[in-house]
């Protein structure tokens, strides 16, 4: 008994100390950090693992589909189809593979989210903070592939035909960039967006490693049109090198798809 009394006195600072005995992690702070910011998305995550999820800090709000309303942050992955009312047969499994390849770029260091539009632009048109690019990295000095997701203009479904068509284009080594656009404006605001991305990156090819020649622009329902719009802008400097891939189902033309100079 007093053995025991005695192990029992011995552990107190264990049990009230905050400090003596802790044991939660004796990893480093930094690495931490890291750990976190590797942590994937499941089935059974929800729409705030999203929000919150420290790789996706400073532009998750872009990743979801809305600008205008506020998410239940309890719903599931698994459910995301519901955000999404003009698309149908949403697969979990897919949605969660684009989502968690940019969680794993992140984590090998790479920047995934790039503004088109200077904070200049942004303050003479606050409409435009709701824009920019999610960069799936292919070959280093590949062609370049711009996706406009589909949403009726309301919307951009970047989670159903963004993130995967970029997922399954890069599997044939090109770079692809998934356009976030402003919606609620109609498709002339829309394609406006996509052309600004597109000087973008021809102005930024090197840094972002891309070729500028044989370069395409792809897009479902809404974003077809973006991409058709820009297909027939003859004349026009964004048309050097264009092919527009305007489709409503991209999946089975990914291992087909051979981009070409015009």
């Amino acid at each position: 008994m007093n053995s025991l009394r005695t192990v029992l006195l011995a552990s107190l600072p264990f049990l009230f100390d905050p400090v003596a005995g802790r044991t939660e992690s004796t990893m480093p702070q930094s690495e931490q950090a890291q750990s976190t910011e590797r942590r994937l998305l499941s089935a059974t995550s929800t729409v705030g693992d999203i929000l919150r999820h420290p790789a996706f800090s400073g532009y998750a709000g872009r990743i979801l589909p809305w600008d205008d309303r506020p998410y239940d942050e309890s719903m599931k992955l698994s459910e995301i189809g519901g955000l999404l009312p003009y698309h149908s047969a949403v697969d979990t499994g897919t949605v969660l593979g684009g989502l968690n390849r940019m969680i794993e770029d992140v984590a090998a260091g790479h920047q995934v989210f790039y503004d088109i539009y200077t904070e200049a632009d942004k303050r003479a048109d606050p409409s435009k903070e709701d824009t920019g690019l999610f960069y799936f990295r292919g070959r280093p000095g590949a062609p370049f592939a711009i996706v406009s997701p589909g949403g009726g203009f309301a919307y951009v479904g970047s989670v159903h035909e963004g993130f995967p068509y970029a997922v399954g284009i890069n599997r044939q080594g090109y770079n692809v960039f998934v356009l976030k656009y402003r919606v609620g404006q109609g498709g002339r605001v829309a394609t406006q967006d996509l052309a600004a991305a597109i000087s973008y990156v021809f102005r930024n090819s090197e840094t972002l490693d891309v070729a500028t020649k044989r370069y395409s622009v792809w897009g479902s329902s809404a974003g077809a049109r973006m991409a058709a719009f820009i297909g027939s802008a003859r004349g026009r400097r964004v048309r050097r090198g264009c092919l527009a891939q305007a489709c409503g189902g991209c999946h089975g033309l990914y291992r087909a798809f051979r981009p070409f100079r015009q």
